[in-house]
């Protein structure tokens, strides 16, 4: 870069390099509440009923002790089978939110915008220490507070345990970029104290101790595999990985439903929509990969579901796509590690984020791919996003004719995210709202077509919830599916009300074979049919 660049690089960043951390964070925080403010307004979504709204166990203190001793959803009020999930300080700050704001969700939208903006602030702090350059730390956290990518994680209340492991992720991180080459004992003890409780946020953390060798290799060991052989860095890295076998041991104690690849050894007949042999699976994986990529380099057309088949095929175009993307990444992070360091260590971060939503080991009965598990992925994009804005801005700033048209577009890139994400809250105001959309993006989804069911008959519009209730259950789907199930629990309430009890009593009995071949909870069934008899 010229003498004259320089200049006039200092002439246009100095008023962000001049600004404390204390301004930095208030700068965040009027953006963020430019993009979310009227998420505010939202109501309780999805499952934000049984989690919030249902869920007893919220409700006082005294079940404190309970959100660490069960599944997911045995620590709501019930429900049809369970979750596999184990997450109990993230319940806890629903019991939290529920003492202040009792059942007013603007109280829980607060609270989710509220971590988002400390998660953005982090990131600046984070890619501070890696970088050492204020200007792009700044627009890191700038673009992470407003990317559209982050509706779904921090829009619906229910996320909350997504963006607050995070949250604790990247404090642990800090902390341990902090401590020097592992010198400083005290921000040691802090990122270890930071991993527990980011493991009873969310079983992501265990990417953590991934994320801690990444960066020792990249900055501390001289990218020399020999050096993390000293006694410190096994002690530390060696309790890492010890905390995390007792969270998964306590985890194995305390929930009962195990996630197994359909290959191996699995006859569950849920996973009807795996890949029925290994290398079908990986291919799936690689196609899936590259669909991450693609929606976190341009976040947009948001949709709260998606659908992939698993690959059958070798010719199958995305996962084609996807092993490019892949093997273009290793490459990168290989021929950069030397030039460009800190790229080849976001790029390898990137990586390592994307193991636990992968669907390696899957994460139900069909390949999963949420908007919401890009949320600290998308840090990385970030970050590559203000290095190309700082890179463009030190080329060719110095040219008096490119100086308008640059910050010209560079205001309508922040301010199209920032209208993007803000219009996108929208979708996600009410469960009728959530749905519609959804159905008009994905006319196929048995899921929607459920959920828009009971919206409808909740809202008293009863014909066209027996129509998208049908609509649900008219998909290829195995004979003990949770979400048949439900359907056929839904279509016997509705000819309940309407005292239709021979058609009720119909759908229950089905309902209960369901159950029994789905190993399903079927409380709800014998429940309804014992209104019927009555």
């Amino acid at each position: 870069m010229t003498h004259a660049a320089r200049q006039e690089r200092f002439s246009l960043f100095k008023r962000i390099s001049s600004l404390n951390h204390g301004q930095i964070f208030f700068v965040f925080a009027i953006f963020v509440f430019l993009s979310y403010a009227n998420a505010l307004s939202n109501g309780f979504v999805w499952d934000d009923g049984f989690l919030i709204e249902e869920n007893p166990f919220i409700k006082n203190f005294k079940y404190f002790p309970n959100l660490f001793i069960g599944d997911l959803v045995q620590t709501t009020a019930g429900y049809h089978n369970e979750s596999g999930y184990y997450r109990p300080l993230s319940m806890f700050s629903f019991m939290v939110d529920y003492a202040l704001w009792n059942l007013n969700p603007f109280g829980y939208h607060l609270t989710n915008i509220f971590i988002h903006l400390l998660n953005s602030f982090l990131v600046f702090l984070l890619v501070l220490n890696v970088s050492r350059d204020k200007i792009t730390s700044f627009f890191s956290g700038l673009f992470f507070a407003i990317y559209p990518i982050h509706v779904e994680a921090v829009t619906p209340i229910f996320n909350r345990m997504g963006i607050l492991v995070d949250f604790f992720i990247l404090w642990s991180l800090w902390l341990f970029i902090k401590s020097d080459t592992l010198r400083k004992q005290g921000f040691l003890a802090g990122s270890l104290v930071l991993l527990c409780a980011a493991l009873l946020c969310k079983e992501n953390a265990v990417i953590l101790p991934l994320c801690y060798i990444v960066y020792d290799y990249f900055y501390s060991s001289d990218q020399k595999i020999s050096r993390f052989f000293v006694k410190r860095k096994i002690v530390f890295f060696g309790l890492t990985f010890i905390i995390c076998a007792i969270y998964f041991f306590i985890r194995k104690m305390n929930i009962e439903k195990q996630f197994l690849l359909p290959f191996l050894g699995n006859t569950d007949v849920t996973n009807h929509w795996l890949a029925q042999d290994m290398v079908s699976h990986l291919l799936t994986v690689i196609k899936m990969f590259g669909a991450y990529v693609t929606k976190v380099l341009f976040p947009f057309d948001l949709r709260a579901l998606y659908w992939y088949d698993p690959v059958n095929s070798f010719s199958d175009l995305r996962m084609i796509f996807g092993l490019v993307i892949l093997c273009s990444i290793v490459l990168g992070i290989f021929l950069l590690r030397k030039k460009n360091t800190d790229v080849s260590f976001f790029l390898s971060v990137f990586l390592v984020s994307l193991i636990p939503v992968s669907n390696i080991i899957p994460l139900g009965a069909y390949y999963r791919f949420q908007e919401r598990f890009l949320y600290f992925p998308s840090l990385v994009a970030c970050f590559l996003l203000a290095r190309l804005v700082v890179f463009l801005y030190d080329k060719y700033y110095y040219k008096r004719e490119l100086r308008l048209p640059m910050n010209l577009l560079f205001a309508a890139l922040v301010f199209s995210y920032t209208l993007f994400t803000f219009d996108s809250n929208k979708t996600w105001r009410s469960n009728l709202s959530l749905w519609e959309e959804t159905v008009r993006n994905n006319p196929e989804s048995q899921l929607a077509h459920l959920n828009l069911g009971r919206e409808y008959w909740r809202s008293g519009k009863k014909e066209a919830a027996i129509y998208h209730l049908h609509r649900s259950m008219n998909v290829n789907r195995p004979k003990a599916d949770s979400g048949l199930y439900i359907a056929k629990l839904n279509l016997s309430a509705i000819y309940i009300n309407d005292r239709e009890y021979e058609k009720a009593r119909k759908e229950l009995e089905e309902s209960l074979q369901i159950a029994k071949v789905g190993k399903l909870n079927p409380f709800a069934a014998y429940d309804k049919l014992g209104i019927v008899y009555v």
